[in-house]
């Protein structure tokens, strides 16, 4: 079959003249990557999966899985924590995000739905904040 699109993420603290230096990669087979951004200080990363796969093992995108990978790094750019944000309905969730500078408030749209999201992080996993805002789906919210 066609091979399904791969997602690399690099990070980097420091650069060598006018190279960055490769710090870590994050393969992903399902559509990842379609939103994506960082804290100012390069410590969070988080993006968005239009599909998943269920099994490490399983190639195949799952489309009625919509997911928010949220990345912590440390100071040698191996990630010390993981957290899935994640939405059963093909919705787009995830369609758009933004991450605060310090990276614990992280929002969320999704677009199909008109809706955004507001998650802080608590511990070790991600709340949301206040209420869900939604507007009319055709009003282009998230």
């Amino acid at each position: 079959g066609t091979p399904l699109p791969s997602f690399d993420a690099q990070l980097s603290s420091t650069t060598t003249g006018s190279y960055w230096n490769f710090r870590y990669k994050i393969s992903y087979p399902c559509f990842a990557g379609y939103s994506v951004d960082i804290s100012a200080d390069g410590s969070t990363l988080a993006y968005g999966i239009r599909a998943s796969h269920g099994k490490q093992s399983d190639q195949s995108c799952n489309y009625q899985r919509n997911i928010v990978e949220v990345y912590r790094f440390g100071r040698t750019y191996t990630p010390e924590r993981y957290n899935e944000l994640m939405n059963t309905e093909p919705n787009y969730f995830g369609n758009s995000i933004s991450i605060s500078e310090d990276g614990l408030t992280l929002a969320v749209g999704t677009v199909a739905e008109g809706v955004v999201q507001v998650f802080r992080l608590q511990g070790e996993s991600w709340e949301q904040l206040g209420k869900t805002l939604r507007r009319d789906k055709c009003q282009g919210l998230g």
